[in-house]
C-alpha cells in the first residue's frame, strides 16, 4: 500500500524519503503487436534517481537503480530477466554502505554488460558523511553483485557516474573500454 502525501511527512513538515520512494515504483514495459503492457515491478524506488538498463549477450535483460530502504538508506537495487521480461528476480540490495539523507541524491547508477555476461555496475554514494566515493560491483552470475572497496577516485557532488571515467580499462568490457575518452 502506497503511503499518502501525508503520511509521507513528519510531524516538523519534513520529508521521510522512504515512505515517499514508497509512491514510486519501477516499471517494465514490452510492447506486442502494437499493443504496450505494463507493470510496475518494485516500489521504494528513488523518484529522482536515474535507472540503468542493460541487455546481456544471451538476452537477459537487466536493471540498477537507486533504491530508498527503512531509514532513507539510499542503496542500489537489482534485478533481472531471463525470459524476455515475463518476470524478473526479487529485489537484489547491492550494497549497505550506509548512506542515509533526508533528501534526494538526484543520481544513480551505470551499468554495462560485457560479451560473456558479465555484468558491471558502478555508482556514487556519501561515505562518512560527507566524503563522496564511487562504488563498483561486478556480476559473473548475474545474481548477486558484491561490491567492491570504494574508489580512490574523488568526485564532486553532481559527477555522474561512468564506467569509462572511474575505472581502468582491464576492468572493462571490451566493448565499453574501446569507447573510452
Amino acid at each position: 500500500m502506497a503511503a499518502s502525501k501525508s503520511e509521507a511527512m513528519d510531524h516538523k513538515g519534513e520529508h521521510d524519503g522512504a515512505a515517499m520512494a514508497q509512491l514510486s515504483g519501477l516499471y517494465y514495459a514490452s510492447s506486442s503487436g502494437g499493443t504496450a503492457t505494463e507493470r510496475e515491478l518494485f516500489k521504494g524506488v528513488c523518484y529522482c534517481c536515474k535507472t540503468a538498463m542493460a541487455t546481456g549477450p544471451d538476452g537477459t535483460l537487466y536493471a540498477a537503480w537507486r533504491h530508498v530502504f527503512a531509514g532513507n538508506f539510499r542503496g542500489m537495487g537489482f534485478t533481472a530477466s531471463r525470459d524476455g521480461g515475463k518476470t524478473f528476480s526479487p529485489l537484489v540490495r547491492v550494497n549497505q554502505d550506509g548512506w542515509s539523507i533526508n533528501g534526494c541524491p538526484d543520481d544513480g547508477p551505470a551499468m554495462a554488460v560485457g560479451a560473456k555476461g558479465v555484468v558491471h555496475l558502478v555508482w556514487p554514494t556519501v561515505q562518512g558523511g560527507t566524503e563522496g566515493a564511487l562504488l563498483y560491483a561486478v556480476s559473473r552470475d548475474g545474481r548477486t553483485l558484491p561490491p567492491s572497496p570504494p574508489s580512490p577516485t574523488p568526485i564532486r557532488p553532481l559527477d555522474r557516474p561512468s564506467l569509462t571515467r572511474y575505472l581502468p580499462a582491464s576492468a572493462l568490457p571490451a566493448t565499453v573500454s574501446s569507447c573510452r575518452s
